[in-house]
């Protein structure tokens, strides 16, 4: 698997010092993507990482080793499903929503976590994600794609990111979620492929389950509504998401695309962070309200609050 340091490097010279750069350049980002205002009301997803090297690739697909064809999705799915009955209202045990309880708890899965907000996604970008703080080390990255753009790669044709309940249930429309729905693989983990193929009016129009979508999650815990998160679902091929983006750009069919794209397909971008200025970030984040403790209302980050609480109180306590 080749490593994610980006391709796209349009925005990625120059790594941004504080909130303000941020949002400046995100801004430049948007009118560069839409340049028809009417257009900019479209969502972009945002995606933090502390490690700008770390491949746009959902924990499932990472846990593969070279040699290993299968997903190992079926027996998460099966034991889930087992053992947290008592614990998970039945409609959640079912569909996209399974997944996105399976991700909410830590299981492997083909999720890959985004954001409608960029300074969430900053707030992750700072943060490892084992909660230390990241200064003076590799530049923190922010991913900046158009989820339309990724969606038209996929199904050929101009599809913008739907909630979960907009797809429809007909196993025939090429355009349902329900073909990327666990589990994408049997038992023996073999991959169950779906491919279709339809006439409209003008084109002849294929697609198949091989790539990522982009989809609005039905918001079932407090975590997503605080995070404003949205998610890709991997399909079949374990490529990272920039790998997706730099075949499309670089195939000699890209003018065929139907979604029509100002100049190119480079709709997927990186937005470095200095690392020394990561404190400082984290501390313009907290003033502006992104914090644990708002973007994880939950019991367990209490603690998180105590912590945080007890640093203001006695500021000469390490920062964890």
């Amino acid at each position: 698997m080749s490593s994610a340091q980006p391709w796209n490097q349009k925005y990625g010279n120059n790594a941004v010092a504080g909130v303000g750069e941020f949002t400046k350049l995100l801004c430049q980002i948007r009118e560069e993507l839409y340049p028809d205002t009417i257009k900019r009301h479209a969502p972009l997803f945002f995606r933090g990482t502390s490690d700008p090297c770390e491949n746009l690739l959902p924990k499932l697909y990472k846990d593969l080793g070279p040699d290993d064809e299968r997903f190992r999705e079926y027996e998460y799915l099966t034991h889930f499903k087992t053992y947290a009955a008592p614990y998970v209202e039945p409609h959640l045990l079912t569909g996209m929503n399974l997944l996105t309880v399976m991700q909410h708890h830590g299981v492997p899965t083909r999720l890959l976590d985004w954001t409608l907000n960029p300074l969430v996604a900053l707030f992750f970008a700072v943060h490892r994600p084992t909660g230390e703080a990241v200064d003076n080390d590799k530049k923190p990255c922010v991913w900046v794609m158009d989820p339309r753009a990724l969606n038209s790669l996929t199904y050929d044709y101009d599809v913008p990111p739907q909630e979960t309940g907009a797809f429809k249930e007909a196993a025939h429309s090429r355009f349902d979620l329900q073909h990327w729905l666990p589990p994408l693989t049997d038992a023996a983990g073999k991959p169950k492929k779906f491919d279709f193929a339809g006439r409209d009016l003008q084109n002849l129009r294929s697609c198949d389950n091989n790539k990522p979508v982009a989809f609005l999650p039905t918001l079932n815990n407090n975590r997503l509504i605080a995070q404003q998160s949205v998610f890709t679902v991997h399909g079949v091929e374990t490529n990272p998401i920039e790998q997706v983006f730099k075949e499309a750009e670089e195939s000699p069919l890209k003018h065929i695309v139907r979604y029509p794209l100002p100049s190119d397909l480079n709709r997927l971008f990186p937005v470095y962070v200095e690392p020394q200025h990561a404190k400082a970030i984290r501390h313009e984040l907290a003033f502006f309200g992104i914090t644990y403790e708002t973007l994880f209302p939950e019991l367990p980050y209490v603690a998180t609050l105590m912590r945080r609480i007890v640093q203001l109180k006695w500021p000469g306590m390490r920062e964890g």
